[in-house]
């Protein structure tokens, strides 16, 4: 799967910001922003919606 700026790949889990979670929740209550909410692969739609929102995944450490 090529994602425009990547998606971390959900097998073990997601770290997340407070503000990461906010803004997908945000992106996930609007439906102008077209989230999906099942069906597909979640760690490429989590990707995608959070970038509708602004944010990219990179590293932390």
């Amino acid at each position: 799967v090529k994602v425009a700026k990547g998606y971390h790949s959900g097998g073990a889990s997601y770290v997340l910001s407070r503000e990461s979670l906010r803004r997908f929740y945000e992106a996930h209550q609007d439906p102008a922003l077209n989230c999906r909410k099942d069906g597909g692969s979640e760690d490429v739609e989590i990707a995608s919606c959070l970038r509708k929102k602004g944010v990219y995944p990179g590293k932390s450490l």
